[in-house]
């Protein structure tokens, strides 16, 4: 338990405002020591804290540009509650485990529905990897799946941004337009972005071998590019 209070208090540590970059650096690596010790000191499912701290493992390890490891840690994370969600499931079927232990049964019903803060967010950075590394056809399904599942998250407008920059990048045009304007007038912290990959999108449809369509799409992107200079 200590090493994961440790790991835990150097990840709180990298982001402290106004820390330099070799600090944040630092504290990370400590973090990624302290949880990679803890998951070596025996079965880390076994362990209290044990989700939260392969959650952090993984995204510091992200954080200092270790993506592979993330995207395993992340998907080990989900694996395992997914894992400890169905035996849950199959506990409550059997109510004669559960007499006289309401604490326990009532343990095994929220665990078989809930979705804790540390999966919600190890889904929405493994799909960040993906995206990082290129691959925008996983990507989008991982980010629209997310968003699917969480329509509440704090992180649903960022991954609603990224679904468009996915679309984008796949040359979906019309459809990255159409869930960026969604965005952009909902999210005023991002509707600027949403409105320059709106843009972008309006300068690829446009075909220069139809002079006046190609104006017309230039002239619409440049509405957008204005409106979201405006937002700076």
């Amino acid at each position: 338990l200590a090493l994961y209070y440790n790991g835990f208090a150097a990840f709180r540590l990298s982001e402290a405002p106004g820390i330099s970059e070799a600090d944040r650096a630092n504290a990370l690596n400590a973090c990624i020591d302290s949880l990679t010790k803890m998951a070596a000191v025996g079965a880390a499912s076994e362990q209290e804290h044990a989700g939260q701290a392969m959650y952090l493992l993984a995204r510091a390890q992200h954080l200092v540009g270790k993506r592979e490891e993330a995207f395993k840690g992340y998907d080990g994370v989900i694996a395992q509650h997914l894992k400890m969600q169905q035996q849950a499931v199959e506990a409550l079927k059997n109510p004669e485990t559960f007499k006289d232990k309401p604490d326990e049964k009532k343990r095994m019903e929220v665990l078989s529905k809930a979705n804790p803060e540390h999966i919600i967010r190890s889904q929405f950075y493994r799909a960040a990897v993906l995206f990082e590394q290129g691959t925008f056809d996983k990507a989008l399904e991982a980010f629209s799946s997310y968003i699917t599942a969480h329509p509440d998250s704090p992180l649903t407008a960022d991954a609603s941004l990224r679904q468009g920059i996915c679309l984008w990048q796949l040359k979906k045009y019309p459809e990255c337009i159409e869930a960026l304007t969604k965005l952009s007038g909902a999210s005023p912290r991002l509707a600027d972005q949403a409105l320059l990959w709106i843009g972008k999108s309006h300068v690829s449809i446009g075909d220069p071998s139809k002079p006046p369509e190609y104006l017309k799409s230039l002239e619409t992107a440049a509405g957008h590019f204005g409106k979201a200079i405006e937002l700076l």
